[in-house]
């Protein structure tokens, strides 16, 4: 079953602020195929004047009982769909588990997708005007579940971005799940450097982004944040050397981290800066957590912005700059709370952050208890209003008593 534009009388999402409404709602096509998992902007591929988007279905099985994975490319103007990039039934398990764009690989005026696949072969480079596959990233490594990737920028001067693949289960030297980071080359998709957890369970590759350049060298660089318990915290690896700019561990931070996203130059320093999200234990005297988002500064690693409810959340297990939401000419931020109602009931709420000073826009909740898993992503202004639309995913929303088909919606602010 193809998947396309459903009616509105699935499961939505709802505004608590009347500051945004659903564009548009697209539901998965099959079960399983936890549609909504991934998002990506893939500029105006059909010159009509809006940016397309990509979204992912890793768990989609095109009739053969394995998830081989599916990507489907929308039109931003009419959301509808463009043509789908399915995956390769017996090499591919995972196809959508991440989608990122990259530089303009083909030559073709359009910048391509990095397309995580979770199989044999982990990655492709995807031509996103076509959907024809352009490389394979084949890897010797050992920790392809759970996969990540991130675009990092230009570190070589070429004018093609770098980006990394993150392997955070891979074992190296004994010491399971240490994680392994590999920066590619933009241009010939070749190895350039690795990096490689410190210990056991750090995961490196699993909470990682390219925030720009944050030593002001002229080269962007790279935060990986590291989950475990003894190292947790955060690592700033310059692009230009592949060196520790900066370590910060979780008391310095005042949180556990659970993910990480890209806020530009938010105190005007000439510093490209970063959002955290995550937890930290509450003041109960309970061993109860608060949901916290700070923003900390990328020169060196001061805070700059907290934003914390102080009840029973766990901020980030999702955030994601969402782009120029209200028209102010800063990129917000979009994060995912998970809070816990008295009745033990967990409905995540999406909490949208001024990129300008941190206030909180407004709030959009889930009224199924079935929307566990909310994915973020920034499409770009698709409707000629001067404001950037966000897609809003439930990958793990059910139809018809099945399960998982998942569903996206496009989200507008109002004035």
């Amino acid at each position: 079953m193809a998947l396309g534009i459903a009616a509105l009388s699935a499961p939505t999402l709802s505004a608590q602020t009347p500051r945004f409404a659903s564009l548009d709602q697209m539901i998965g096509g099959d079960a399983g195929s936890r549609f909504g998992e991934t998002f990506a902007t893939l500029g105006d591929l059909n010159f009509d004047g809006a940016s397309e988007f990509a979204v992912g279905s890793p768990g989609y099985n095109a009739g053969h009982g394995l998830g081989s994975g599916r990507v489907t490319i929308y039109s931003g103007a009419t959301r509808q769909v463009l043509y789908h990039l399915d995956g390769i039934v017996g090499v591919d398990s995972l196809l959508g588990l991440t989608l990122d764009v990259i530089g303009d690989f083909d030559h073709d005026g359009h910048g391509d997708l990095l397309v995580g696949a979770g199989g044999h072969v982990p990655a492709y480079i995807v031509s996103a005007a076509t959907g024809i596959r352009l490389v394979e990233l084949v890897s010797n490594t050992n920790g392809q579940v759970g996969m990540e990737a991130t675009v990092i920028g230009d570190i070589n001067g070429d004018s093609f971005p770098e980006f990394v693949l993150g392997f955070p289960a891979e074992t190296r030297d004994g010491h399971t799940n240490t994680g392994l980071a590999i920066v590619y080359n933009g241009t010939t998709a070749l190895p350039m450097h690795e990096i490689v957890g410190r210990a056991a369970f750090d995961n490196v590759g699993e909470i990682m982004i390219g925030p720009g350049d944050l030593n002001a060298d002229g080269t962007p660089d790279l935060l990986i944040g590291i989950p475990s318990l003894d190292n947790h915290g955060l690592t700033a690896v310059s692009g230009a050397t592949g060196e520790i700019l900066y370590h910060m561990k979780r008391a310095e931070l005042g949180m556990s981290i659970s993910d990480l996203a890209v806020t530009g130059d938010f105190n005007q320093d000439g510093h490209a800066d970063f959002l955290a999200t995550g937890y930290r234990y509450g003041n109960s005297g309970l061993q109860w957590v608060d949901g916290v988002a700070k923003i900390f500064s990328g020169a060196d690693g001061s805070l700059l912005m907290t934003h914390s409810d102080g009840h029973l959340e766990d901020f980030g297990r999702r955030s994601e700059a969402i782009g120029d939401v209200n028209g102010d000419g800063f990129n917000d931020i979009g994060l995912v709370a998970t809070p816990l109602s008295q009745s033990w009931q967990v409905r995540p709420n999406v909490i949208i952050i001024s990129g300008q000073d941190g206030h909180e826009m407004g709030r959009l909740s889930s009224p199924t208890p079935q929307g566990l898993v909310i994915t973020l992503g920034g499409i770009g202004d698709t409707n000629n209003d001067g404001r950037d639309e966000f897609l809003i995913g439930v990958p793990q929303d059910w139809f018809a008593q099945s399960t998982y088909f998942g569903q996206a919606q496009v989200m507008t602010f109002l004035n």
